[in-house]
């Protein structure tokens, strides 16, 4: 059995301004508890990270290149 509560979570440009926040669902199944997140509305290039309570991913690339290899497969 699958259970979602919902947080929210952040998109943090280099100098950790906020530059997207929406909602992330936190699942818990027979695998374990993880987040569901869907930040495809966000499409400005640049280099961020994501931050949900006190966690944080290293920072990642969005630029050109990458969605259009996305859109193309």
């Amino acid at each position: 059995m699958n259970q979602e509560s919902k947080n929210d979570f952040y998109i943090l440009d280099e100098n950790d301004n906020i530059v997207y926040e929406d909602d992330a669902a936190l699942v818990t199944s027979e695998l374990g508890d993880f987040y569901k997140l869907n930040f495809t509305k966000f499409e400005k290039k640049g280099t961020y990270k994501i931050k949900i309570d006190d966690k944080e991913t290293n920072y990642f690339e969005i630029n050109e290149n990458q969605q259009s290899k996305e859109k193309e497969s």
